[in-house]
């Protein structure tokens, strides 16, 4: 009806538009022919010129995935991964008719015979299984880097990484770099997903904001002082109701976040049929350190644990640390004093390294290739990410991970532990990331 002209007929331009809005469109109409024939979750509908909409059934076209399958391929989706849900469709005799088993995810294959749920309004960008498989939420990169393993930055969307796991590998690990007790229970509820899909996604970048912002309207660099959440001098971007991160490149960090703003905020991300988003968990960030650490591992299925603590504390010199050098950092930075609490402007970062003097950086998310493992940027550094896991025997502290600029890569991989208060934001070393659950 939205797409009715001056003439009572169906404009073919706002047609177009407004299909393409729909939720669940297996891939976007580029031209109007009639009748035209769109998939909606899973199910056939054809429109006619006169602007009739019939539902022609279950679609059961998608090939089958096979290992030799190419990666990105749409396949046909798990019988598991249909959900119960009420739909109503009316027929081409107007009666209507009761649907109960509708997919929130279509599926491609991620190479290699693995099957990767995708959620609808969502797209597979490239990478594989192995590699790690980009998803984004602009259509614009749909298949970008379709068939590669290595995908690159230059996207529009936030993107997540598809993060595999069995249900009997999704446990928290002890990596032996713990600067506080934590809890080593895994909650119930994010086993439902790792059951039914076997995987989840996580933020293919630290949380970021586009901004930065002081409360009385001016930039940050105008004045130079401490910055905080809590602050009075300055605020990352407008934190209202309406505030969401991004998980893109070349964005500022939320530095200066605690674990009760990042769960506020990451749970805004996204809300809707299909996926929800929440802040990263302490067993999904012990099983995509895993993921990471496999890396070296591919021959060596029964690799021990000590192999894998050796080749974190070893190997993962990535990330923006004190005694690392990063060459070909692109984006912009800011300085940080020894007691980090003091920046300086954010600005282009002309010399590409993470070095300026005696000072401290931060850099924008993903400002190197050196800072990325299986499509993940940032894992180690920039920044201590928030998490939900307690630390702690009373309960009443959140555990941090990951490492920071401040901290030495050989001391604090990117699979350490710290415990901080709810409320805490450590100068401007804290940050968080989102992740993805399925519906």
């Amino acid at each position: 009806m939205a797409s009715i002209g001056e003439n009572a007929n169906l404009d073919k331009a706002l047609l177009k538009e407004n299909v393409n809005k729909i939720e669940g469109l297996q891939s976007q109409v580029s031209e109007i022919n009639y009748d035209l024939t769109i998939i909606v979750d899973g199910y056939e509908f054809k429109i006619t010129e006169l602007g009739k909409v019939t539902g022609t059934g279950v679609v059961n076209k998608l090939p089958e995935n096979t290992p030799t399958t190419d990666a990105g391929t749409e396949v046909a989706i798990k019988d598991s991964w249909g959900t119960e849900a009420m739909r109503v469709v009316k027929t081409e005799n107007g009666e209507e008719k009761e649907i109960t088993k509708v997919a929130t995810v279509y599926a491609v294959s991620g190479g290699e015979g693995e099957t990767v749920p995708v959620p609808y309004g969502f797209y597979y960008v490239g990478g594989t299984v192995n590699s790690g498989v980009v998803i984004s939420d602009n259509p614009k990169d749909k298949n970008k880097y379709v068939g590669q393993e290595d995908v690159g930055k230059d996207l529009e969307g936030n993107q997540f990484v598809w993060i595999p796991c069995s249900i009997e590998n999704y446990k928290k690990y002890n990596w032996g770099f713990n600067l506080h007790s934590y809890d080593n229970r895994t909650n119930t509820g994010e086993e439902i997903q790792i059951r039914k899909y076997e995987g989840f996604y996580v933020g293919r970048y630290e949380a970021g904001t586009s901004e930065v912002i002081l409360k009385n309207g001016k930039k940050i660099g105008d004045e130079r002082q401490t910055v905080g959440w809590q602050n009075d001098s300055y605020t990352i971007e407008k934190v209202t109701e309406e505030s969401k991160p991004t998980t893109k490149a070349n964005e500022i960090p939320y530095y200066h976040a605690n674990v009760n703003t990042s769960e506020v905020i990451s749970k805004r991300m996204y809300n809707n049929n299909y996926v929800n988003s929440g802040l990263i968990t302490g067993t999904q960030w012990d099983v995509m350190i895993n993921f990471i650490s496999d890396e070296t591992e591919k021959s060596e299925k029964e690799a021990s644990n000590t192999k894998k603590y050796e080749d974190l504390k070893t190997n993962c010199k990535w990330g923006n640390y004190k005694n690392t050098t990063l060459n070909s950092c692109e984006g912009k930075y800011c300085t940080i004093d020894e007691n980090g609490s003091m920046m300086s402007e954010w600005k282009e970062n002309t010399n590409k390294t993470n070095r300026e003097g005696t000072y401290y950086i931060i850099l924008t998310t993903g400002a190197t290739e050196e800072v990325k493992k299986k499509n993940l940027y940032d894992i180690a550094g920039n920044l201590w990410e928030c998490t939900q896991e307690i630390a702690g025997t009373a309960g009443t502290y959140t555990m941090l991970r990951g490492g920071s600029f401040f901290n030495d890569y050989t001391v604090r991989p990117a699979c350490s532990r710290m415990g901080a208060t709810f409320a805490y934001a450590d100068g401007t070393t804290t940050g968080f990331r989102p992740v993805l659950y399925i519906k």
